[in-house]
């Protein structure tokens, strides 16, 4: 489906069961991930950005419940009355060619669907032939297998899960989020997206065990200064959490991102400062009280330059900017010599890795050099921007954030839906 060409999508429910948790119940009813396969495939092809949504289906008053009690779909739903199984897509278009629209992108509901599931089907004309309905509809792409057997439904989790893993890049995981935090928080984020959580309840928590942190530093104590980096990891774990659930329910949104930018801007700023508190009472000198304030400062100026940058540019995380080094020097024998040290200063200046960096210096007992490394990374980032602003990253990732509410009605009878 070409992004410019709003094309309606069509999700074809079977009578196709499945054993889940002991209960036998149609595939569509199947939960993974936190949503049924039915509602993931509805929120995928809304955000696909599909302006209706044509459900087949042999429950059409189940469909209609479902479209009015999503708080995240706001496309029109439609559902049509039909029995029989998933098998052939084409030959459900080909039947009811008449009361759907002129052109569909369609996918059953037997496996898991993404936006993408949509974004790259071949929008078909029902009223074309059979035989050319079977040569354009293919299986569309999602996560694991057809769901027929409890085990392909465990695969099918297992994969949602797997899709939740980002690479190793400087736009994506550090190392440090990569091989420790992310394993971790996958594991969270299984257990808890089937529960009440949601992505903000545990941006709060990782807020507010981030202070604590900073509090237990301020102290200078050794016990507490580890206690504190160890709560700050635990934070930093917990920042993952939030956008993997976000992710497997399809409730990304921009101001969910920005909550969870300004939340660790505010741990990070908090945690230094208690730092700098921490250097003072080890030392006595008042030197590192200027030095704190003067961090402090530092990380308001540079939190206020980046955050008008995001807001000029319309995305809400860090991750989502490219810097200078990032889009090629002026001299390439100066390129050859410093972009290597600034990529490495990058992934270094990620949450994940100097958070882990930080814990190591308090475990040695060294509060004053986990205050000069904050501040100066700070202050080599703000140096960073003044010399060059950045830009958009081209792979920012902006998937899963909802479109804008749409005005019409969520779920209509039965009927021809053509205008």
């Amino acid at each position: 489906m070409e992004p410019e060409t709003a094309t309606d999508a069509l999700v074809v429910v079977g009578t196709d069961t499945v054993v889940a948790r002991g209960v036998r119940l149609p595939v569509a009813a199947a939960v993974v991930g936190g949503l049924t396969i039915l509602q993931r495939a509805l929120r995928s092809a809304q955000l696909a950005g599909c302006p209706r949504i044509f459900v087949v289906t042999p429950d059409a008053d189940a469909v209609r419940r479902l479209a009015a009690s999503d708080p995240v779909l706001t496309v029109p739903v439609h559902p049509i009355e039909r029995d029989g199984p998933t098998d052939s897509v084409a030959a459900v278009l080909h039947e009811l060619r008449g009361r759907l629209p002129e052109r569909v992108v369609a996918a059953p509901a037997d496996r898991v669907l993404t936006p993408a599931s949509f974004q790259r089907a071949v929008a078909v004309a029902p009223s074309a032939p059979l035989e050319t309905l079977e040569a354009a509809v293919r299986r569309p792409s999602g996560l694991g297998p057809v769901i027929r057997t409890p085990a392909d439904l465990r695969e099918a989790g297992s994969a949602l899960l797997r899709s939740l893993r980002k690479p190793l890049a400087r736009h994506a995981d550090g190392p440090t989020a990569f091989y420790l935090n992310r394993p971790v928080s996958l594991a969270l984020s299984r257990w808890l997206v089937g529960t009440p959580v949601t992505p903000n309840h545990v941006t709060t928590v990782a807020l507010l065990l981030g202070l604590a942190a900073a509090a237990c530093a301020a102290t200078a104590e050794w016990g507490l200064l580890i206690v504190g980096g160890l709560l700050l990891q635990l934070s930093s774990i917990l920042d993952g959490v939030d956008g993997e659930i976000a992710r497997m329910r399809l409730t990304a949104s921009r101001a969910g991102e920005w909550y969870d930018t300004i939340c660790d801007d505010v741990i990070n700023t908090a945690f230094m400062i208690a730092l700098g508190v921490a250097a003072v009472r080890r030392t006595g000198e008042p030197l590192w009280a200027w030095a704190t304030v003067a961090a402090a400062i530092t990380a308001v100026v540079l939190a206020s330059l980046l955050y008008r940058e995001l807001a000029r540019h319309g995305i809400a995380s860090h991750n989502h900017l490219r810097w200078g080094f990032e889009e090629g020097g002026r001299s390439a024998a100066l390129a050859r010599v410093a972009r290597p040290v600034l990529v490495a200063f990058s992934y270094i200046a990620k949450r994940d890795t100097y958070t882990l960096v930080v814990l190591a210096l308090l475990v040695l007992d060294r509060p004053v050099a986990a205050f000069v490394f904050m501040a100066v990374g700070n202050a080599a980032v703000l140096v960073g921007f003044a010399v060059r602003r950045p830009s958009v990253a081209p792979d920012a990732l902006r998937e899963g954030i909802a479109p804008p509410a749409h005005p019409t009605q969520k779920a209509v009878p039965e009927g021809d839906g053509r205008m």
